[in-house]
């Protein structure tokens, strides 16, 4: 971002490379734009993507990008997922899960990572459990969104 002089001491902002929620610490770095608290979920922050546009991690990045394209399903998406569902639960899930994540080319071992924090959870979903299918494609109708 800027020619670092010689002997010069150096930041390091974590918004740039980790996404981690059991990552939080408070900071002391004594910075002019220090949060205070680094989480997780700081690379969220619009100031600091403003600030460190092109300048994060891949993975980081993509995050970005994906919370850019994320959106509500429209009542024509969930027509396409209800009318495909029966024929095939996890393709129907996975292109309205596409669009709610915004992530377009995800699989749906990804998707299911961002839709259920709880391990339990996602084993039936990877599983194919009919009942948690069911509640999955229910959730989204109801509120067209994760």
């Amino acid at each position: 971002m800027r020619d670092i002089a010689v002997g010069e001491e150096l930041t390091y902002d974590y918004a740039t490379s980790d996404a981690s929620d059991y990552d939080e610490f408070e900071c002391a770095c004594g910075s002019d734009n220090c949060r205070g608290r680094v989480s997780g979920n700081d690379w969220k922050l619009l100031d600091l993507q403003s600030r460190y546009q092109n300048m994060f991690s891949p993975y980081v990045q993509r995050k970005i990008q994906a919370a850019q394209l994320a959106r509500a399903l429209t009542k024509r998406d969930v027509e396409d997922l209800m009318n495909n569902y029966d024929d095939n639960p996890q393709q129907a899930l996975t292109y309205a899960l596409r669009i709610a994540t915004g992530m377009p080319n995800a699989s749906w071992r990804s998707l299911v990572t961002q839709v259920s924090p709880d391990l339990e959870h996602r084993e039936l979903l990877y599983g194919a459990d009919q009942s948690s299918l069911d509640k999955l494609a229910q959730h989204l109708n109801e509120r067209r969104s994760i």
